[in-house]
């Protein structure tokens, strides 16, 4: 019979059994008769011994470990797969391991000396072994990094670091390729973007950056956790290295407004690979060009990446593991990137999972409402001298919708049209975000071209795009989903209803509700109408019918809060989907900023938080609107969301004292009210604590603003009651 051994197939290695003995082959293959024991050495170093078996790895060597993936953290182990892989310089040993003659030879003259199992750090530093490595001309590999090669090689997974995929053009990107040990011609998953393809995130351009990846990597499969407080999780510090220094006016880590994030999974927002290639899949993990080790220019959201992403779908789709059939995954910025590329619709691909993503760049993330999205998305960590456009700095440049700057084609943040999507896909919407994913997948799932019966959709709570996804409750749907069109299997989501909705009931909890339709067609949108008091200290009413006309002002240049409230809802009410407000208002100076938010009061009139696991106060939903933005395309309004041009030639500056109407869009919601609890609609001027701002502000000093309600006037709020 033959067996084979291997952390990478091992040739030359030293074996022997009561029947055969002599060098494995390049495969690692090594011959043996069954029951019996096998004895495997270096020239006369024996690295131990273990029942023979089709497949046997470093970790059969060790009887308190006997091949248990989940114990190989044991020292004789570690120390063993450091010492194999650490054998050859010249080989790249995640093909294969040469043991020449010549190494058999110098391991031979520390046989006697060198001790295996003994703590990391003593093996490290012992003289024998610092001798032999010496030899080698090598350098031993750290225990992270060793336990990383034997865990892959007992999950079955070769691993291909830096691949370079080409482009049309003649450029390069560079992936790691994750795929099954067997032969065969598998569906391949790939992610391309943004955050950096080492574990985790970032980049691995030097040996320092290797390690520490390789530690996040074991540390994670041994259950050691990491976490990132929110702020650098989603602003600066996605390398997963030092954590910022506290900045004055920031709220410090692990603080209610700045929580801290368990690291729950082994890539950020990318697929986890050892969810998938066990089940059959190829994993890549895709560095855009300019990013990590790839070279060349940057162009975030662009053109250029959809076109890249493009040629890496084709060319994945005729490599010969491939069974043809390509499907993209990922959250945030990979999912925007996988909107993109689906828009121009690769041959090869079949179905795809962008889980909370956008495609118009002047309403979805770079702006809302005119207003400003202060949030980052951060790709510079990933490259050591970056090359290209920031994209937060065209955002701040750029206030209006230009269709010159804003197409198809755009060099950054193109504008595809979600009507050009056609393949199947699984997305989501995530809750409680920061003016990004949220109204940008929900109008992507309700004007794709993809047929009705092929998409859907989840609506969770913000960390859904983190954890969720990883959830074996969401991670069986969409493998269900890919099973079915990456592998042909049976369609186990063909009875399911497209739109698996979270309600939120207050104080982290919640429960599902599954609908045929988004938004859901029996969706009564119930106006609410405002009675302003004139002491803005004093809040207003949200009442069934305008009442006497009244207003109230306030200092643009302020954070005050104007809140209007209702009666207490007389039975449990859920609310999903969108809201709107239409609201009339002035200003003494020529413009003005309009920020809106619901909230839910309990009996007592305190606030519930709605949130899982951030910031309890964050509004159930939010909007914003530029008043000078107010100008609508009366073709692209529905019933509940307006549709503003925000288009230069259509800017309404304001005349000092003049009411004029206007309509703020918010966010996609859900709730349920509970008998006796209240509504709260607020509205600010500015909020240092919120997401919207206005670079081009040069109205709010000492200005007042105004906003009227009443039957003249008649202010109302539209909520979306299912």
């Amino acid at each position: 019979m033959k067996g084979y051994f291997c952390i990478s197939p091992i040739e030359g290695l030293n074996y022997e059994t009561l029947t055969h003995s002599g060098l494995t082959d390049s495969d690692g293959g090594f011959e043996y008769e069954p029951g019996e024991t096998v004895t495997f050495s270096i020239g006369g170093l024996i690295l131990g011994s273990a029942p023979c078996d089709l497949e046997l790895t470093p970790a059969d060597l060790s009887i308190e470990v006997a091949g248990n993936v989940k114990k190989i953290t044991n020292r004789k182990v570690t120390n063993i797969a450091r010492l194999l892989l650490s054998l050859n310089p010249n080989d790249d040993i995640e093909k294969k391991i040469t043991i020449t003659e010549e190494i058999r030879a110098i391991c031979a003259k520390y046989r006697k000396q060198l001790y295996l199992n003994q703590p990391e750090d003593l093996f490290t530093n012992d003289e024998t072994v610092k001798k032999l490595i010496s030899k080698l001309n090598s350098t031993l590999v750290s225990p992270a990094f060793a336990r990383n090669y034997l865990r892959r090689a007992m999950y079955g997974i070769i691993k291909e670091t830096d691949v370079e995929i080409p482009m049309r053009d003649g450029g390069i990107v560079k992936a790691d390729i994750f795929r099954p040990k067997k032969a065969g011609h598998y569906p391949v998953i790939i992610s391309f973007g943004g955050y950096g393809k080492a574990f985790w995130v970032g980049k691995e351009a030097d040996p320092n950056e290797v390690e520490l990846h390789a530690k996040l990597e074991d540390d994670y499969f041994e259950g050691i956790q990491h976490e990132t407080d929110y702020i650098s999780f989603h602003i600066a510090s996605l390398a997963a290295g030092d954590p910022l220094p506290q900045v004055p006016g920031l709220p410090p880590s692990g603080s209610v407004m700045n929580p801290y994030l368990t690291h729950i999974s082994e890539t950020f927002e990318r697929a986890n690979v050892l969810d998938w290639v066990p089940e059959g899949y190829v994993v890549i993990h895709a560095d855009s060009r300019g990013l990590g080790t790839t070279p060349g220019e940057y162009c975030q959201f662009g053109r250029p990446e959809a076109d890249d992403y493009y040629d890496a779908i084709e060319w994945a789709g005729v490599q010969d593991w491939s069974n043809g059939n390509v499907g993209t995954y990922g959250g945030s910025f990979y999912a925007m990137n996988a909107f993109n590329v689906a828009s121009l619709n690769p041959p090869h691909l079949k179905a795809f999972i962008p889980l909370c993503g956008d495609m118009d760049p002047m309403r979805d993330y770079c702006r809302f409402g005119g207003l400003m999205n202060k949030f980052g998305f951060t790709p510079k960590i990933c490259k050591g001298e970056f090359v290209g456009k920031d994209l937060a700095e065209f955002c701040v440049e750029n206030e209006f919708d230009n269709p010159e700057l804003f197409n198809k084609n755009s060099h950054i943040a193109m504008k595809g049209d979600p009507a050009d999507i056609k393949v199947p896909y699984y997305t989501a919407i995530s809750l409680e975000q920061a003016f990004i994913h949220t109204r940008g997948t929900s109008e992507i799932y309700i004007n794709s071209s993809t047929p009705s019966d092929q998409k859907y959709m989840d609506i969770t709570s913000e960390v859904g795009v983190h954890y969720w996804m990883y959830g074996k409750d969401i991670f069986k749907r969409h493998k269900a989903f890919f099973n079915h069109y990456l592998k042909g299997d049976e369609n186990q989501l063909e009875n399911t209803d497209p739109i698996h909705m979270m309600v939120r009931t207050g104080y982290g909890s919640y429960y599902w509700q599954d609908e045929k339709e988004w938004p859901i067609a029996r969706t009564e949108y119930k106006k609410l109408y405002l009675q302003a008091n004139s002491d803005m200290n004093i809040p207003g009413a949200l009442l069934d019918a305008p009442a006497s006309e009244s207003k109230v002002d306030y200092p643009g240049d302020e954070e005050n809060r104007i809140t209007f409230v209702t009666a207490p809802f007389e039975e449990d009410t859920v609310l999903g989907g969108y809201p709107m407000a239409k609201l009339y208002v002035s200003s003494s100076s020529d413009d003005m900023a309009i920020l809106t938010y619901f909230d839910i009061l309990d009996e007592d009139n305190d606030p519930v938080p709605v949130i899982m696991d951030l910031n309890p106060m964050t509004p159930v939903s939010k909007g914003g609107l530029k008043v000078s933005h107010r100008k609508l395309d009366e073709s692209k309004c529905t019933q509940y969301r307006p549709y503003h041009t925000h288009l230069k030639e259509d800017v309404q500056k304001l005349n000092g004292g003049e009411i004029v109407e206007t309509q703020v869009e918010m966010l996609p919601m859900t709730v349920r009210i509970k008998k006796g609890w209240k509504l709260a609609f607020t509205v600010m001027a500015q909020n240092s604590m919120g997401e919207l701002l206005d670079p081009q502000d040069n109205y709010s000093a000492g200005a007042t603003y105004s906003l009227y309600t009443g039957k003249d006037h008649p202010s109302y709020i539209q909520i979306p009651v299912i």
